[in-house]
């Protein structure tokens, strides 16, 4: 359902990144934005209260964090349509993984498709994803069956 998250990422025509404030340290290759952030992609989006990209030397993208209210609508290659939230995200372009942590909620546009848990693990290059629950509370997974 979520394997397509990482494409608009990994293979950006362009991407912009609005924040309040934006701050750089080149020696330990971090990027920091906050305050209102928003990262746009053609129809993508990704908002979050904090984002920070960490890079290598030659500035290739090693792992987003983003931090605080953390909402997206990415679109897939086949057009279908992604809308998720949790408290915190983190991307490894490398790896293709994403790991979404607390109050995590992932929703499949086309066929109502949801998933919710506290941590969701997700690897794109696998087409795995591991869903852990909330104490307490199971994880959920709902599927619309469509007309019966």
């Amino acid at each position: 359902m979520i394997m397509v998250l990482g494409f608009w990422l990994l293979h950006a025509a362009q991407v912009e990144i609005i924040a309040d404030q934006f701050e750089v340290d080149q020696q330990k290759h971090v990027s920091l934005f906050q305050g209102n952030v928003s990262i746009l992609k053609e129809q993508d989006i990704l908002k979050a209260k904090k984002v920070t990209v960490h890079t290598d030397a030659s500035n290739r993208p090693l792992s987003y964090v983003a931090e605080g209210n953390v909402t997206f609508s990415i679109t897939a290659q086949g057009s279908d349509t992604y809308n998720g939230s949790a408290q915190k995200m983190i991307f490894d372009p490398n790896a293709n993984t994403y790991t979404l942590y607390t109050n995590v909620k992932v929703t499949q546009k086309a066929d109502g498709h949801t998933i919710t848990g506290d941590a969701v693990f997700i690897d794109v290059a696998s087409g795995t994803t591991k869903v852990l629950g909330r104490p307490k509370e199971p994880i959920r997974i709902i599927f619309d069956l469509g007309p019966q």
